[in-house]
């Protein structure tokens, strides 16, 4: 899971899709990888904008998806 390289335990996270069950979906995730301060955005993309919350298309380093998902997966899990 990429949160767990990129974020602490107690960081706020949004989770949001257009599809309000898989935000709900990936809450519970989360909360079962230990993240306790999780919301979730049930309008996705539209329910952020019409909360006039910033929108980026910035894709540098460490702000894109996959750049953050490139590290995370280059972390071989620990098989002890």
């Amino acid at each position: 899971m990429v949160a767990n390289y990129e974020l602490s335990h107690e960081d706020a996270i949004i989770v949001g899709a257009d599809n309000s069950d898989r935000a709900i979906v990936a809450a519970q995730n989360l909360n079962e990888a230990g993240f306790s301060n999780i919301s979730v955005m049930e309008e996705g993309l539209s329910g952020w904008r019409k909360q006039d919350l910033p929108v980026t298309g910035d894709n540098r380093p460490g702000v894109s998806y996959v750049s953050l998902l490139t590290p995370a997966r280059r972390v071989k899990p620990d098989k002890s």
